[in-house]
């Protein structure tokens, strides 16, 4: 249905109407709506299948007993007890059919998909009370509830960030967020802009994200799984046991016994062993994060420091490979549940602890990576070798 929706006359069309009068008028918001694509990710395909194929969703919604919200809405309706209907502005955002510009619910991409408005949730601060955990669940407790922020938004709370901040984190996958402040980012390449946060009585932050699902942390895992290396603990070692060749080749995931593996590099040589293909499968995490990362930059420049985060940021040289390739200062956070430490913190807002997230003061404290020992210039050149066989 996305690729269907993505690759029709009409919306080609209405794009390029879009695209070139915000060009003439100056519109960011015009160029975005342009630039946008329907993605599985979003929840306005899904909202329609259920309204064009569940026979009773159509009754149900003009008897108004339909309902339409994310993971954090339902979960917030059962603790309460169906006595709060409401999601957060960087869940909202992250829909497809929320305006970040206007901050509210988009009527025309409702209407385009069929999605009905009236079913939606009301949407408030992070850091506003969704209500009360509800006496009658016997639970032995009733507590309010704030904190309510996704995932990325979350970590980026957690870890401390503000503005001209990057993030990258190398998890369930892999994710690159810059603070931008007030500025919306406009649609564009492979970077989207996001909330970042919201905290009632001040205005929005939002950020720039660029995402991919290659090449992320499990990569790690399967390693292990694949009996390449004996525990995660020991990839790092392993890695660093051999050098790299300069004459790779590339490799395609349907000629290793389609396991997830996108792409790497090899020696091309009788001798390539088990720890070849380990640093191989490193260096393309690295590379492909570069990539990433070399997206944000295009339209922000340099910032003064990288922060890594998630499970693959456990890899020393998968750290040290970025530091060196980017020519950057890269930290390891040692916060390793930031996810977690953003709802914390943005529940510690809503019940009065702290007065703004700059009042938080972090015992954790960040560990500056050095490069990789080596040549900087070949490791650099490796890379572009990379990404020429990879098609970036």
């Amino acid at each position: 249905m996305c690729d269907d929706w993505n690759n029709s006359f009409t919306t080609r069309l209405g794009q390029n109407i879009l695209w070139g009068v915000g060009k003439v008028v100056g519109s960011t918001h015009m160029v975005c709506m342009a630039n946008w694509k329907v993605v599985p990710a979003n929840v306005q395909m899904r909202f329609k299948w259920v309204m064009n194929n569940i026979t009773t969703a159509k009754s149900l919604h003009a008897q108004g007993n339909l309902c339409f919200g994310t993971l954090d809405t339902w979960l917030i309706y059962k603790l309460t007890a169906k006595a709060t209907w409401a999601t957060d502005y960087t869940n909202a955002g992250g829909t497809g059919i929320y305006d970040i510009w206007s901050g509210k619910w988009c009527p025309v991409m409702t209407w385009l998909f069929s999605n009905p408005i009236g079913a939606l949730p009301e949407v408030l601060h992070c850091n506003a009370s969704f209500g009360y955990v509800s006496s009658t669940l016997n639970l032995g407790f009733s507590v309010p509830i704030h904190g309510i922020l996704a995932d990325q938004q979350a970590s980026v709370v957690g870890n401390h960030l503000f503005e001209g901040d990057v993030k990258l984190s190398l998890g369930t996958s892999l994710c690159c967020d810059r603070l931008t402040g007030s500025y919306v980012h406009p649609v564009a390449l492979s970077v989207y802009p996001q909330i970042s946060w919201t905290l009632t009585g001040e205005d929005h932050c939002y950020m720039a994200e660029s995402m991919t699902m290659e090449l992320r942390g499990k990569y790690l895992d399967w390693l292990v799984s694949a009996k390449l290396v004996d525990a995660i603990e020991k990839i790092d070692a392993v890695a660093i046991s051999v050098q790299s060749n300069e004459t790779p080749f590339f490799i395609k995931k349907d000629e290793i016994n389609d396991e997830p593996i996108e792409d790497f590099m090899l020696e091309k040589t009788s001798n390539c062993t088990n720890a070849h293909f380990v640093r191989a499968v490193m260096e393309a995490h690295a590379f492909r994060s570069k990539v990433l990362l070399d997206d944000v930059f295009d339209f922000y420049g340099l910032p003064g420091k990288i922060i890594v985060d998630g499970g693959a940021s456990s890899s020393l040289f998968i750290l040290e490979s970025l530091s060196a390739l980017t020519g950057l200062d890269v930290y390891k956070s040692n916060c390793f549940e930031g996810a977690i430490m953003g709802a914390f913190f943005m529940t510690g807002m809503g019940l009065g602890w702290w007065q703004s997230l700059k009042d938080i003061q972090l015992s954790e404290e960040l560990t500056k990576i050095s490069p990789l020992k080596g040549d900087r210039l070949a490791l650099l050149e490796k890379f572009k070798k990379w990404k020429t066989l990879s098609g970036f």
